[in-house]
């Protein structure tokens, strides 16, 4: 790979300047050069032998080329033999900060394992909080549609709704009928409004109003107060569902206290499920 094909992702030149990297100035006079006699180019290049080149690097980067060696090479070789040293002591400067980034690296990854470990634990707990919220919502979905009271079963629902709400199908009937026949005679108002509009834009002129305008008068007026009733029977049967459900409950609760006051009596018969809703029936008619 060429260096010039290579878009490098890191200023290393920029790095190499911060850090304040300097080239050795100073050579190893005690460097064996006959270690080099030895070594074959054509192999390290032919099997790849990395480790080799690696080992002598050290010996490329502080060899030194004598005076008679200078004078029989060519100039421009000596520069490129210079520069290639120059160049091995920076990139051995970049393998140590890379190798000193990798060990860094490594660290934080170990310690954002660890955390990712403790994190997970945490979410496994809190979805195992998440679940019995879960479950216990699932639970508690029998909810009273007269009343805001949510019950854990079905049966339950069902003997709340016996006990407490068992008259609620009569009078939502009485006011749903009560609520159709006032939608009924608000349209006949408007009906006969606006048959009393027509027949004054027909006969403008006249100032007596004549017998229609009478009956429609009349006809207003009972309207009114026929309203006016049915807002009290409305309000009356208000008042009288409260107290049913007030006088039924404290009943229920009086038949139920009487009943666990006999058991523990050993009394030979047991009082029966219609004596006490007879009992408890008399009981409302007397306080009604």
């Amino acid at each position: 790979m060429w260096f010039e094909d290579y878009k490098w992702h890191y200023d290393y030149v920029r790095l190499a300047w911060d850090t304040g990297f300097a080239f050795e100035k100073c050579k190893s006079a005690s460097l064996d050069k006959n270690k080099i006699c030895v070594v074959d180019v054509d192999r390290i290049v032919r099997e790849r032998d990395v480790g080799s080149v690696d080992h002598h690097i050290s010996t490329v980067v502080q060899y030194i080329l004598d005076e008679e060696q200078a004078k029989v090479l060519d100039t421009n070789f000596v520069k490129i033999f210079r520069i290639s040293q120059l160049a091995v002591e920076y990139l051995l400067f970049c393998k140590k900060y890379l190798d000193n980034t990798v060990v860094l690296l490594k660290k934080e990854l170990v310690k954002n394992r660890e955390e990712t470990k403790e994190l997970k634990l945490l979410a496994d707990d809190l979805q195992g909080h998440v679940d019995t919220l879960t479950r216990q919502q699932i639970y508690a979905t029998f909810k009273c549609n007269s009343c805001a009271k949510i019950f854990s079963s079905e049966d339950h629902l069902n003997a709340h709704i016996k006990r407490r709400h068992s008259g609620n199908d009569h009078y939502n009937s009485e006011t749903e009928k009560l609520n159709m026949e006032i939608k009924e005679l608000k349209e006949r108002l408007n009906n006969t409004e606006k048959l009393f509009k027509d027949k004054e834009q027909e006969s403008p002129k006249k100032t007596e109003p004549n017998n229609d305008v009478k009956k429609m008068s009349e006809v207003l007026e009972k309207f009114e107060k026929f309203k006016n009733q049915v807002d009290e029977e409305l309000k009356e049967l208000r008042m009288q569902k409260a107290i049913y459900e007030e006088n039924y409950g404290k009943l229920f609760e009086i038949a139920i206290q009487n009943k666990e006051n006999l058991e523990p009596k050993n009394t030979p018969q047991e009082i029966p499920k219609m004596e006490i809703t007879t009992q408890t029936d008399k009981q409302l008619q007397i306080e009604h």
